[in-house]
This record gives C-alpha cells, structure tokens and sequence, in this order.
C-alpha cells in the first residue's frame, strides 16, 4: 500500500485532535495533558499560517493513517513530530511517513537537516527514525526525562 501525504487543512481539525488526545501520543508526548477544543484550533490556525512549519496528513487510499510535522528552528534545522493514527500502528506507516515528510519538508523549508527527539522509551518511534534513515545518536535530559535526538541530514 502506497503512502501518500498531502498539506493538512483547517478541515482536518477534529482528525488531528483526536490523535493529539489518543492516551498513547499523550503518553509519548512531551506536554501530555489533554487539549481542549479552542486550543488546539487555535494551535491549528497558527501552523497551518506559519512560513517555517508544515504539517501533513498521511494517507493510504485515500484514508488518512497519520500526521508529520516539520518546525525550522532557529540553527536552520527542522524538527520533526509525527504520530500514526490508533488503529493503523504496527504496519509499517511510521518510517514511510517519517522518509517522505523528511524528503518534503527538506525541500519547502530549504533545511539542511531534520532532527528528531524522541523519549528514550518510546521502542517503536527510535525504531521508525532508525528505519527512515536517522542516525547520528544523542542522548540527552530534557525536562521530562531521557531523550535520544537522532539527524537527517
């Protein structure tokens, strides 16, 4: 099955809530509270408007099976956050949509690297980066514990 990614839209609103609130992306999030409504359209409107962030939806035949998103930061660099959707995780749509939105957001955002941090205990997402070619290991503290950055460049 093919993956496929397209721009996310303001019509993706309640699709990406509800990924953002699932209890497994809380718990693998770094601010794991949940998101009321009005934040997170707020949060919505201000990636889909900012020039240095882009945000895609991922999907296989024509379902949307998960979300990336790219951040430059301030050293040129892009950060990426990806979640795959509750029912889709396990079949290998996590390392083919951290490859193509790395690819793209390469491109759009002129980066000359993507960088990942991802919690040291989270197994499966360290597997995906590792899969989708991100290398380089760090490992590091941040406020909420051990973190492995891992670089595309």
């Amino acid at each position: 099955m093919e993956l496929r990614l397209r721009p996310a839209a303001l019509g993706d609103e309640q699709l990406l809530l509800e990924w953002r609130n699932d209890e497994e992306v809380r718990r693998q999030f770094f601010a794991g509270e949940l998101v009321t409504p009005d934040e997170h359209a707020r949060w919505l409107r201000a990636r889909l408007a900012d020039p240095s962030s882009v945000l895609y939806i991922a999907e296989v035949e024509g379902a949307a099976v998960g979300q990336a998103r790219v951040d430059r930061t301030t050293d040129g660099a892009g950060e990426i956050s990806v979640s795959v959707a509750p029912g889709q995780r396990g079949r290998g749509f996590g390392s083919q949509l951290i490859r193509l939105a790395s690819r793209h957001a390469l491109a759009e955002l002129d980066l000359g690297e993507i960088v990942a941090v991802v919690k040291a205990s989270n197994g499966p997402s360290l597997r995906a980066f590792r899969a989708a070619g991100f290398g380089h290991d760090e490992h590091a503290v941040r406020d909420l514990g051990p973190v492995v950055v891992l670089r595309l460049r």
